[in-house]
């Protein structure tokens, strides 16, 4: 009983944030949050006649190509933008050497030769691809270069992107085009925070596109 009383106030607050909330990042994060809490993270039942069980090499992947800014660098898929966003307060003068020779030979096996320079455009680089550049955050991230604060920013800086990639018309019809179909993020990399592994997570990622695609054209942030 506590428990469900607990998830109860939680659902609560964020609906009240929604409700109260007149930037639309903050309308959009407090409905994802409600969402995730109401409904839990078993997608298990979900079968291919009412949901999109995966977005790799589609439209709705974070690594198709459609330039998204941040920080007023223009980078070439969410992706790109959203590892780089894990180091915007990164002194890249200090990132050690065992570090970089460890991205090097990351980047040797996975035979990309785009040359990498440790500053701020480091993930503006379109011969670096969007899997890529995960690699490398990732190497950073285990060195501690990730910002402090990244995991209570992560979620909102996503919705930022992903109301980027879909401000144009022809985007956001691609997306209306799903129509009520549950989109769901399934993956065979555990990722339970962006979307499913093996019929559970939070999906997160899926539960964004979805508020997308219900605003209007008119709306703030997609034009």
């Amino acid at each position: 009983l506590k428990e469900i009383l607990e998830k109860k106030k939680i659902i609560s607050y964020y609906i009240n944030m929604q409700e109260n909330s007149i930037n639309l990042i903050d309308k959009i994060y407090a409905k994802v949050m409600a969402h995730v809490n109401e409904f839990g993270v078993d997608y298990s039942h979900f079968t291919q006649q009412d949901a999109i069980l995966e977005f790799h090499e589609t439209f709705l992947s974070n690594f198709f190509t459609s330039p998204v800014e941040l920080n007023s660098k223009l980078y070439p898929t969410v992706e790109h933008a959203y590892q780089a966003a894990k180091f915007l307060s990164i002194n890249w003068n200090t990132v050690r050497k065992e570090a970089k020779d460890e991205i090097q030979e990351a980047l040797r096996i996975k035979k990309c030769e785009a040359s990498i320079t440790y500053n701020n455009d480091l993930f503006t680089n379109e011969k670096i691809t969007a899997g890529s550049t995960k690699i490398i955050a990732d190497i950073l991230r285990k060195y501690n270069y990730t910002d402090k604060e990244w995991e209570n920013k992560r979620v909102k800086i996503m919705i930022d992107l992903l109301l980027q990639k879909f401000r144009t018309p022809e985007m956001l019809s691609k997306l209306k085009e799903t129509g009520e179909k549950e989109l769901v993020e399934g993956n065979t990399w555990n990722d339970t925070l962006w979307g499913i592994s093996n019929g559970k997570g939070r999906n997160i990622l899926g539960i964004i596109l979805m508020e997308i695609r219900k605003l209007d054209s008119k709306e703030e942030g997609v034009s």
